[in-house]
Protein backbone atom coordinates (compact mmCIF):
# COMPACT_ATOMS: atom_id res chain seq x y z
CA UNK A 1 0.00 0.00 0.00
CA UNK A 2 1.19 3.71 -0.67
CA UNK A 3 -0.28 6.69 0.24
CA UNK A 4 0.33 9.83 -1.95
CA UNK A 5 -0.72 13.61 -1.06
CA UNK A 6 -2.49 13.84 -4.08
CA UNK A 7 -4.94 10.56 -3.91
CA UNK A 8 -8.27 10.34 -2.07
CA UNK A 9 -8.40 6.54 -0.62
CA UNK A 10 -5.58 4.36 0.33
CA UNK A 11 -4.57 2.04 -2.67
CA UNK A 12 -4.21 -1.76 -1.59
CA UNK A 13 -1.95 -4.04 -3.57
CA UNK A 14 -3.92 -7.28 -4.68
CA UNK A 15 -3.38 -9.43 -7.39
CA UNK A 16 -6.48 -9.47 -9.82
CA UNK A 17 -6.99 -10.88 -12.84
CA UNK A 18 -8.86 -8.13 -15.27
CA UNK A 19 -10.10 -8.33 -18.70
CA UNK A 20 -10.77 -5.19 -20.62
CA UNK A 21 -11.91 -3.86 -23.70
CA UNK A 22 -12.38 -0.44 -24.97
CA UNK A 23 -15.95 0.52 -24.42
CA UNK A 24 -16.95 1.21 -28.08
CA UNK A 25 -15.45 -2.13 -29.10
CA UNK A 26 -16.65 -5.49 -30.01
CA UNK A 27 -13.68 -7.48 -30.14
CA UNK A 28 -12.42 -9.99 -27.59
CA UNK A 29 -11.21 -8.90 -24.18
CA UNK A 30 -7.56 -8.33 -23.53
CA UNK A 31 -5.84 -9.79 -20.13
CA UNK A 32 -4.49 -7.55 -18.29
CA UNK A 33 -3.42 -7.65 -14.23
CA UNK A 34 -4.34 -5.61 -11.57
CA UNK A 35 -1.74 -4.50 -9.20
CA UNK A 36 -3.82 -2.61 -6.38
CA UNK A 37 -6.93 -0.91 -5.69
CA UNK A 38 -8.78 1.74 -3.87
CA UNK A 39 -12.39 2.82 -2.77
CA UNK A 40 -12.09 5.06 -6.35
CA UNK A 41 -9.90 3.02 -8.42
CA UNK A 42 -7.59 0.17 -9.46
CA UNK A 43 -3.77 0.26 -11.03
CA UNK A 44 -3.79 -2.71 -13.51
CA UNK A 45 -0.96 -3.97 -16.02
CA UNK A 46 -1.00 -5.02 -19.51
CA UNK A 47 1.21 -5.63 -22.94
CA UNK A 48 -1.98 -3.65 -24.64
CA UNK A 49 0.37 -0.53 -24.95
CA UNK A 50 -2.46 1.01 -27.98
CA UNK A 51 -4.55 2.47 -24.90
CA UNK A 52 -4.81 5.97 -24.33
CA UNK A 53 -5.43 8.39 -21.75
CA UNK A 54 -9.27 8.83 -21.06
CA UNK A 55 -10.16 5.38 -22.83
CA UNK A 56 -13.42 4.06 -20.80
CA UNK A 57 -13.18 0.63 -20.70
CA UNK A 58 -15.52 -2.60 -20.47
CA UNK A 59 -13.46 -4.59 -17.43
CA UNK A 60 -14.18 -7.87 -16.17
CA UNK A 61 -12.45 -7.92 -12.98
CA UNK A 62 -11.75 -11.58 -11.47
CA UNK A 63 -13.14 -11.70 -7.97
CA UNK A 64 -10.55 -12.54 -4.74
CA UNK A 65 -10.13 -16.61 -4.40
CA UNK A 66 -13.31 -17.25 -6.59
CA UNK A 67 -13.87 -18.52 -10.57
CA UNK A 68 -16.28 -15.45 -10.86
CA UNK A 69 -15.56 -12.06 -13.05
CA UNK A 70 -17.67 -9.55 -12.20
CA UNK A 71 -18.36 -5.95 -14.47
CA UNK A 72 -17.22 -2.95 -13.74
CA UNK A 73 -16.62 0.05 -16.08
CA UNK A 74 -13.59 2.67 -15.84
CA UNK A 75 -11.80 5.64 -16.98
CA UNK A 76 -8.20 5.56 -18.01
CA UNK A 77 -6.66 8.76 -15.91
CA UNK A 78 -2.72 7.88 -16.54
CA UNK A 79 -0.47 5.80 -18.28
CA UNK A 80 2.79 4.59 -17.86
CA UNK A 81 4.84 2.75 -20.63
CA UNK A 82 7.16 0.43 -19.47
CA UNK A 83 9.58 -2.25 -21.57
CA UNK A 84 6.75 -4.89 -23.09
CA UNK A 85 3.95 -3.52 -20.86
CA UNK A 86 2.02 -0.36 -19.53
CA UNK A 87 0.91 0.20 -16.26
CA UNK A 88 -2.45 1.91 -15.94
CA UNK A 89 -4.31 3.65 -13.64
CA UNK A 90 -8.30 3.82 -14.01
CA UNK A 91 -10.83 6.07 -11.94
CA UNK A 92 -13.94 3.46 -11.57
CA UNK A 93 -17.24 4.36 -13.21
CA UNK A 94 -19.34 1.67 -12.20
CA UNK A 95 -18.68 -1.83 -10.45
CA UNK A 96 -21.05 -3.56 -8.53
CA UNK A 97 -20.98 -2.28 -4.70
CA UNK A 98 -21.27 -5.97 -3.22
CA UNK A 99 -18.41 -7.05 -5.75
CA UNK A 100 -16.66 -3.83 -5.08
CA UNK A 101 -16.66 -4.43 -0.78
CA UNK A 102 -15.26 -8.06 -1.54
CA UNK A 103 -12.27 -6.89 -3.60
CA UNK A 104 -11.10 -4.33 -0.60
CA UNK A 105 -12.15 -6.62 2.27
CA UNK A 106 -9.87 -9.34 1.01
CA UNK A 107 -6.83 -6.47 0.10
CA UNK A 108 -7.20 -5.02 3.29
CA UNK A 109 -7.01 -8.09 5.31
CA UNK A 110 -3.87 -8.80 3.32
CA UNK A 111 -2.40 -5.49 3.79
CA UNK A 112 -3.54 -6.22 7.40
CA UNK A 113 -1.61 -9.41 8.26
CA UNK A 114 1.22 -7.65 6.45
CA UNK A 115 1.18 -5.14 9.02
CA UNK A 116 1.26 -7.63 12.04
CA UNK A 117 3.96 -9.86 11.09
Amino acid sequence: MKLDDRRKYIRYDIPLEVKFRKMDDSSEYTSGSVVNVSRSGLCFTSNDLTLGLRDVLDLQVKLPNEDTFIPAIGDIMWKQDQENEALFGLSLMSMDAEAKSVILDTAYDKWLNKMRS
